[in-house]
């Protein structure tokens, strides 16, 4: 079990990589987006807002099946996510293709 330490270390790193993911994103670099978030995951999985930005960056990159893997995975760890589904549908809205609309099912 990690020490408490350990524990606030990883959550102040994935703050840091996070923020290195929003950058990517902005720039439209979706890969290098998804590959941070997962990072920032890995170090801090309670952490919706990381689960449900690498979903949009999924759904960008017309990754269907993992932009809905993350969102699965946001409904069943975090009942609280309900806040983050409305900015999620909005980028659906944005896009014209199946995995948008499979996104607004949500």
């Amino acid at each position: 079990m990690p020490s408490m330490e350990t524990e606030n270390s990883n959550v102040l790193r994935a703050e840091e990589i996070k923020l290195l993911a929003n950058e990517a994103f902005k720039a439209h670099k979706y890969s290098q987006a998804i590959d941070l978030y997962t990072q920032a995951i890995e170090l801090h999985s309670e952490n919706a807002v990381n689960w449900a930005n690498r979903t949009i960056a999924h759904a960008r990159l017309e990754e269907c099946g993992s932009a809905i893997q993350d969102m699965a995975v946001q409904y069943r760890m975090h009942q609280g996510l309900l806040k983050l589904i409305p900015n999620i549908r909005s980028h659906a809205l944005q896009s014209e293709t199946f995995v948008g609309h499979v996104l607004l099912k949500f």
